[in-house]
């Protein structure tokens, strides 16, 4: 392994990681060791099966919220000894998980790869993917800094800040953070592992033929900044790939998104369907969305309601700096609507099949 970068990674089986490694591995052979929690070992192994990933990717069981990140002295060692970059992805996102722990997962989980990373031999630098949600209570024009005035209604989200905050204030590692908004499935196949987010409301549209009423803070007029996931793997990838990068703060964002009102103006156009928007006050509407009815119709649009509850626009400078000329680039949302709405209809298909019904939300937990 002279010579040779390995990385290591946490986060399994989230899709944003599965993602990451499979573009990683197509542009390079690094040796990967993947960490998964022993829950999810099976699945780790079907996965590097599937792909046939043996030759270049290790599923090493431990976890991030115990000492040591729960391996053993033997492999602790020759991880410390060996990685050369370390990418932490591994983290709780669904809102209603309990406060125990987020704070566990969260906070304790990234304290301990500070820990290693600082630790390690070859001095790796830490790639954070965060989440925009950082910026709550928010409004305009927010730059790729530290947040300067943290205020939060939810833990989850102040949980991200606080791990922020700890990466960049270890003065003996270098760093990384990436904020992603919401996260779509595949820009060209639509394809997602988890019907979430922005894929909740076309879940609930493509159900019936019936005209649906849609909530909508801020009269609409909100950027709905959504991104697919393989262009968040490709940025993070090719950004992190630049020593110039290090000890910086990018926003991988869309940087033309187009508002709520347009993209279900959009979605109603190519899905055929009704759509009836009204326009709730946000302080009435928030309670509703997260614990009343629509968590049991669409149980994964309260994140998409807290964004759209704030009228944000994300800078992109930092990471414009770095991926231009690399012919990366977020994909506009109109190109892929079909691919979105394609893939959720053959999933409702498909459930139908095997009598399956709803969203699954478990959240990912270590």
């Amino acid at each position: 392994m002279k010579d040779q970068k390995i990385l290591l990674i946490t986060g399994f089986p989230l899709p944003t990681v599965k993602n990451f490694i499979l573009h990683t591995l197509s542009q390079g052979k690094p040796y990967i060791a993947m960490l998964v929690p022993q829950k999810f070992e099976r699945l780790a192994k079907a996965f590097v099966e599937r792909h046939n990933l043996k030759q270049n990717l290790r599923v090493v069981v431990g976890d991030v919220a115990v000492m040591h990140l729960g391996f053993s002295s033997e492999e602790y060692r020759f991880l410390l000894k060996n990685v050369t970059d370390v990418y932490h992805f591994a983290s709780i996102y669904y809102q209603n998980t309990p406060y125990e722990l987020v704070r566990k997962v969260n906070i304790e989980g990234t304290r301990n790869i500070i820990r290693f990373t600082k630790d390690c031999q070859n001095t790796p630098a830490l790639n954070y993917l965060s989440t925009c949600m950082v910026f709550e209570n928010h409004s305009g024009l927010v730059s790729e800094e530290p947040v300067k005035k943290p205020s939060f209604n939810s833990f989850l989200y102040k949980s991200r800040y606080i791990a922020e905050s700890m990466i960049m204030a270890e003065p003996k590692i270098k760093w990384r953070i990436f904020r992603a908004p919401l996260i779509g499935g595949d820009s060209k196949s639509g394809e997602t592992e988890k019907l979430d987010g922005f894929y909740a409301l076309i879940y609930l549209l493509m159900l019936t033929d019936m005209k649906i009423p849609i909530p909508v803070p801020n009269r609409g007029k909100a950027p709905l900044n959504i991104i697919p996931i393989d262009y968040l793997a490709k940025a993070i990838y090719h950004i992190s790939s630049n020593t110039e990068s290090i000890d910086r703060i990018f926003h991988i964002v869309d940087p033309h998104p187009v508002s709520i009102e347009t993209a279900l103006e959009l979605l109603s156009k190519y899905s055929g369907r009704k759509i009836d928007l009204f326009y709730p006050p946000v302080d009435i509407m928030k309670p509703f969305v997260k614990f009343n009815i629509f968590r049991k119709v669409i149980p994964s649009y309260a994140p998409l309601f807290d964004m759209l509850s704030q009228f944000i626009v994300f800078s992109h400078t930092n990471t414009d700096m770095f991926i231009k000329n690399s012919q990366i680039e977020s994909p506009s949302f109109e190109t892929y609507i079909n691919p979105m709405l394609t893939f959720v209809k053959n999933s409702i298909d498909s459930r139908r099949r095997k009598g399956e019904e709803g969203i699954d939300e478990d959240p990912y937990g270590v």
